[in-house]
């Protein structure tokens, strides 16, 4: 679908076969959002293309895009994430940024008022990992604590219950080298292969 340009081909008309996304060399990291898309290339260019109704493209602008367009204020980049309607930048130093939607504290802030351009997130340690799903996020730090914040529908951000949340907030202290967010759940792997699962359809808080 490429209803909001998210294939970043310069059109907004889909397609059923692959087609290079033009301007667009050296790339080094991609990922692919629900209705968005990023890239990081090896020279440390943030690009984003598609939805930006909410600024999640980082540009300074709420316009949609059907092509790559360069993220402003990145800094020097090591890695970059994505959630649905918001952007993660992770700088060499390990502080990470964040950018779009702010309905449910996504942003760190509870005023409720969308980012267009990326703004650090208050967590103190290097952070290795960060993504998003649904208006939730979660990072992981260098030295494995699980962060969480945003929307808490169906306890999936793993803090004991439903609030929602503006400030990231430690759900496992230690020990974890992996995570991700669904829909309506959240999961983490341990260093000793354990799997944790919270959310819809189990608990509020982290459970084997």
């Amino acid at each position: 679908k490429n209803n909001y340009g998210q294939l970043g081909i310069g059109s907004y008309t889909n397609t059923t076969v692959p087609q290079q996304v033009p301007n667009l060399q050296g790339v080094k990291q991609l990922e692919a959002g629900t209705f968005h898309a990023m890239a990081l290339t090896a020279s440390g260019l943030v690009y984003a293309w598609g939805h930006n109704a909410e600024g999640e493209l980082g540009n300074g602008t709420t316009s949609n895009s059907n092509i790559p367009v360069k993220m402003l204020n990145t800094g020097s980049v090591k890695s970059i994430g994505i959630g649905e309607q918001v952007s993660f930048v992770i700088r060499t130093d390990g502080s990470l940024y964040i950018c779009g939607l702010n309905y449910s504290g996504e942003q760190c802030d509870s005023t409720g008022v969308r980012k267009t351009t990326l703004h650090k997130v208050p967590i103190t340690e290097k952070v290795k990992m960060a993504s998003g799903e649904y208006g939730s996020c979660m990072a992981l730090t260098e030295n494995g604590k699980l962060y969480t914040w945003g929307s808490n529908g169906y306890g999936k951000l793993g803090s004991g219950g439903t609030e929602n949340s503006s400030t990231p907030q430690v759900v496992i202290d230690s020990g974890v080298i992996d995570a991700d967010m669904g829909y309506f759940s959240s999961t983490a792997l341990t260093e000793g292969g354990q799997v944790y699962f919270w959310g819809h359809g189990g608990t509020d808080t982290p459970s084997v």
